[in-house]
């Protein structure tokens, strides 16, 4: 019976889209197509007009995997989770509308990098 409470577990895992999970480095975000890990440490990927056209070993679509949407951030266009309200995002992040979607955003932005 664990055994299949555990398969049922995985199962639900492998349905996440992975953006929006917590990470360290990009290496924790690797299991989606360009995953890589944001300074604000979540996974996300490029979308829009900013995903890589052809990248090398990859069929790549500006669209967002399942559960999050296209949101421009700045100088690029990333992937956040989708949520419904400030509830379903993780701490430090609010549920933001975006016209066409809510998503999941920092509730205090990153200072921007130091410049070299």
């Amino acid at each position: 019976m664990r055994a299949l409470a555990a398969l049922a577990l995985l199962a639900l895992a492998a349905c996440n889209s992975g953006v929006g999970d917590a990470c360290k480095k990009d290496s924790d975000c690797s299991h989606f197509d360009l995953g890589y890990c944001a300074r604000a440490r979540i996974c996300t990927r490029p979308c829009g007009a900013s995903t890589p056209v052809g990248a090398p070993g990859h069929q790549v679509s500006p669209d967002c995997p399942k559960d999050s949407a296209c949101a421009d951030e700045g100088p690029r266009f990333v992937c956040l989770l989708t949520c419904k309200d400030s509830n379903d995002c993780a701490k430090g992040f609010i549920c933001s509308d975006l016209g066409t979607a809510k998503v999941c955003e920092l509730a205090t932005p990153l200072a921007p990098p130091p410049s070299n």
